[in-house]
């Protein structure tokens, strides 16, 4: 096996496409670290729920080293120390401190600071401080520590002992010799001078994993854990991202893009001694990016999560930003619209000169309710004059994907789009935010169709099209320009009436229960209904098999999966009073009929 030499460049295009590829063989094996198992303790149950559901699916297929599983138990046995996994377990603490600051404060303020930091006189500035002060305190209490420590406790319970593998490595003299010269001469892992105290804990996990890989003769193999320190991954400098070279480190700047990457002499010490052809080390955000990515309808959750292709990459620090490209989105009467490619790829945001515009932003990117919400109150009051439409933009896709991830303000203001005019008084304000809102649906953070739209508020964001008319039809023309298979958006005159004809057989079922199957349906005359396995498989399809309908919720049905306005669907030829519906084929939309929106892919 050749080391492969490290290139100057590293295309993390191509690494993430075959990393994702490995996250789809239902064949792979996954070791979990200790700190991947205690991430849980610092996620909400229902990111958790889902993490669990992804741990049940391949509970076959997912290995826990034995020297892993005795770190925990370390902890496991006693709920204070299991607060080293619990990050609020010192919040209290911390509000404590933060407040006798605050009362410091009091004394040392005076009106020239407070007017430095725009307030209007220091009864202003102190009456802001004291609100503060109850509202953190106020979330503080809101924690049980023991109750919620031993509650995810619980839980991990249900599953670690299943996935325990039974050959152990006990330290000896040998192994201890063996592990003091990869010391010596810096051979990965353990060489971390970082590292004070498990020093030989590492080396005896990778012993364990190469152990039990070598036994079972297996042919794909992830590590996932959230030790990214030198002595297992290394940091290239610059990398190929999305299209475009970008630094991955610029330490002057205090800026940077960690895509960490398997020291590529773990790899070839792996392979060498495996049967293995590939071999990964993932941490917790992009592990959860990827397969919220591959099965975004199972993993919602941690979609929401991540939000933007891996937190690792939070910043990207461009080489050479003078020749920015400009998306021209052009309506069919030829006004076009520029929006920054960063804006459309929007996880290679650069970071913007205004730090109000970016602290918001980044209160958003938090994916913390609390900073999402105060996110949203700062951006009403943001001075739109010194923002580009692009960051407007950005700032209506964040306002969504904030509502898709459960944020309660930003839910009410999706719910209640009419709102946004109050929000943003500007016109022009409210036609990006609009915009970004609506392009956030159907595109990715990388810029590229989603597999599953984030459709949640869509109906919702149907009922501006007559106040921002131009808007959606611009995103319309940009659909049309990414793919070649359409299901619905809006024509020109965004009132178009979708027809809705089908045809019912009574059938009987196995256990000679009468149902309903809809053989056809047309739209406006049109066939959308195929055979899975007809001439038309291979293309893309939206399934709508599911026993049983009834007929009243059809209309919902076609509105939310075909994207089509509420009110614009309406049906021929039917009687409402059908029950026990059932759809046992495929939908399939051809572009040819002039549709403007792609069909979700199997």
């Amino acid at each position: 096996m050749d080391l492969k030499i490290v290139p100057s460049v590293f295309d993390y295009d191509t690494y993430l496409t075959e990393i994702k590829n490995t996250l789809s063989d239902d064949k792979t094996i996954y070791y979990l670290d200790t700190c991947f198992i205690s991430q849980m303790y610092k996620l909400n149950l229902t990111i958790r729920s889902d993490f669990y559901k992804w741990i049940n699916t391949n509970i076959n297929y997912i290995k826990f080293p034995h020297w892993c599983y005795c770190e925990y138990l370390k902890r496991a046995v006693n709920s204070e120390k299991l607060k080293e996994f619990y990050p609020l377990s010192r919040l209290k603490e911390k509000v404590n401190n933060l407040n006798s600051d605050f009362q410091l404060l009091k004394y040392f303020i005076d009106d020239e600071k407070v007017h430095a930091i725009n307030f209007s006189n220091k009864e202003e500035f102190v009456n802001k401080l004291n609100e503060t002060s109850k509202f953190i305190e106020t979330v503080a209490k809101s924690f049980k520590n023991n109750e919620e420590i031993e509650s995810i406790r619980d839980e991990i319970n249900n599953f670690l002992p299943k996935i325990v593998i039974k050959n152990e490595v006990i330290p000896n003299g040998d192994l201890k010799k063996e592990f003091d010269i990869r010391i010596e001469n810096k051979i990965p892992p353990g060489f971390d001078e970082d590292k004070q105290t498990n020093v030989i804990g590492d080396f005896i996990i990778w012993k364990e994993i190469i152990n039990d890989c070598k036994t079972n003769s297996y042919s794909k193999v992830v590590f996932l854990t959230n030790d990214m320190k030198k002595d297992w991954v290394y940091t290239p400098q610059k990398i190929k991202y999305l299209g475009r070279t970008v630094q991955n480190f610029d330490k002057e700047k205090g800026k940077f893009l960690p895509a960490k990457i398997a020291d590529a002499r773990l790899v070839k010490e792996f392979l060498e001694n495996t049967n293995a052809q590939k071999f990964y080390i993932l941490n917790f955000n992009l592990f959860c990016t990827l397969i919220s990515d591959i099965n975004p309808s199972v993993y919602a959750n941690l979609e929401n999560y991540t939000g933007y292709i891996t937190s690792d990459i939070e910043k990207a620090i461009e080489n050479d930003t003078s020749d920015t490209e400009i998306i021209s989105m052009k309506d069919s009467s030829g006004i076009a619209l520029g929006i920054e490619s960063y804006g459309i790829a929007d996880s290679m945001a650069r970071i913007s000169t205004n730090q109000d515009y970016q602290d918001v932003i980044d209160g958003f990117k938090s994916y913390n309710w609390y900073k999402q919400s105060s996110a949203l109150f700062n951006a009403k009051s943001l001075d739109f004059s010194k923002l580009t439409n692009t960051e407007i933009f950005i700032l209506g896709r964040n306002i969504y994907q904030s509502a898709c991830g459960g944020e309660n303000d930003a839910a009410f203001l999706l719910n209640n789009p009419s709102q946004i005019k109050k929000y943003f008084i500007d016109e022009n304000v409210q036609k990006y935010i609009v915009m970004g809102m609506l392009f956030e649906v159907y595109f990715d953070n990388r810029g590229e169709l989603r597999k599953e739209l984030k459709n949640r508020y869509l109906q919702k964001l149907f009922t501006l099209i007559s106040c921002y008319s131009e808007e959606f039809k611009n995103v319309g023309e940009y659909l049309k320009s990414k793919t070649n298979n359409f299901v619905y958006y809006l024509e020109s005159d965004c009132r178009t009436k979708y027809s809705f004809e089908l045809q019912i057989k009574e059938k009987i079922s196995e256990e000679e229960r009468k149902f309903n199957e809809i053989e056809s349906i047309k739209i406006n005359g049109h066939e959308i209904l195929f055979d899975k396995y007809d001439e038309h498989y291979g293309s893309r399809y939206l399934s709508l098999t599911r026993d049983y309908y009834i007929f009243d919720s059809l209309k919902d049905i076609f509105s939310t999966n075909l994207c089509i306005p509420l009110d614009l669907v309406q049906f021929e030829n039917h009687t409402s009073e059908l029950k026990n519906l059932t759809i046992k084929k495929w939908v399939k939309i051809d572009s040819k009929e002039n549709h403007c929106y792609k069909l979700l892919e199997e």
